[in-house]
């Protein structure tokens, strides 16, 4: 889910384990979280782009997540967030080593809650996603393959970075992260679209996780992430009558089984 924070007694031990180890730390940080919200391409076809134009895409989530031990048990903790990713691609005319040549930009919004005995509200930006290159290449027997490489800037709402960001209720992570991404989509001319994306999140040291004062402040490196969203997608047609001449419609659904398609 996108940002659980912690409470502050859990953080603050997490602080006293990380300033005793001082070493590197490779689990997600504590009141982190994956930048790359899962499911987000789901429905849509990652590896071909629209003909050239300019085109504008909301993308509303909810995501209602408790932490739990390692027996699976609620600890007390819950998180509520509320995500708004409002985005433009420009797909331009130009073409780079065969393939169709966009550029994108994204601007998340979060309203998050965290209870933990009382309840905690904080809306702010997340990191801004721009994507400098996307390409996408048209191949034989219906394939489509895409390449591109999003990129989090680290200027989303951390909270209070003097503190550090574990003692603090955040929207954002302190971190860069570079995620390049491929996908592949396959159309078999009768309706039926399959669709992979992967993406693999690098993200930078977080030089504020905690400040110990007269000790300095301490980093943490957050492990990579790799995400993969599938879509499969049938399109079943529908005929309407008006008039003396039949038109036929389209709805896009998903099938509730995925047989092997007639080619």
């Amino acid at each position: 889910m996108r940002n659980l924070t912690l409470a502050r007694s859990i953080a603050a031990l997490g602080t006293l384990a990380v300033a005793a180890w001082g070493g590197q730390a490779f689990a997600n940080e504590p009141g982190g979280s994956d930048p790359h919200l899962p499911g987000v391409s789901d429905g849509t076809p990652g590896g071909i782009l629209p003909p050239p134009g300019v085109y504008f895409a909301n993308t509303l989530a909810y995501n209602d997540a408790s932490l739990q031990n390692n027996n699976g048990n609620n600890i007390g903790i819950n998180a509520i967030a509320y995500v708004e990713i409002p985005g433009v691609t420009w797909v331009t005319p130009l073409h780079f080593l065969g393939a169709s040549y966009a550029v994108a930009f994204a601007q998340p919004l979060v309203t998050l809650s965290v209870t933990n005995g009382g309840t905690q509200s904080r809306t702010g930006v997340f990191n801004t996603v721009i994507n400098p290159a996307i390409l996408s290449w048209k191949l034989p027997v219906g394939f489509f393959v895409s390449a591109s490489i999003p990129i989090y800037l680290k200027d989303g709402d951390t909270g209070d970075r003097g503190n550090g960001t574990v003692t603090n209720q955040h929207i954002a992570n302190n971190t860069w992260t570079f995620a390049p991404s491929a996908a592949v989509s396959w159309f078999n001319g009768h309706g039926f679209m399959a669709s992979l994306n992967g993406e693999y999140d690098i993200q930078t040291q977080n030089d504020n996780f905690a400040n110990l004062g007269p000790f300095g402040h301490v980093k943490y490196q957050t492990g990579d992430f790799l995400n993969l969203d599938f879509t499969l997608v049938q399109t079943l047609p529908v005929r309407t009558r008006s008039g003396p001449s039949a038109v036929s419609a389209s709805i896009p659904c998903r099938p509730p089984t995925i047989r092997r398609p007639r080619l």
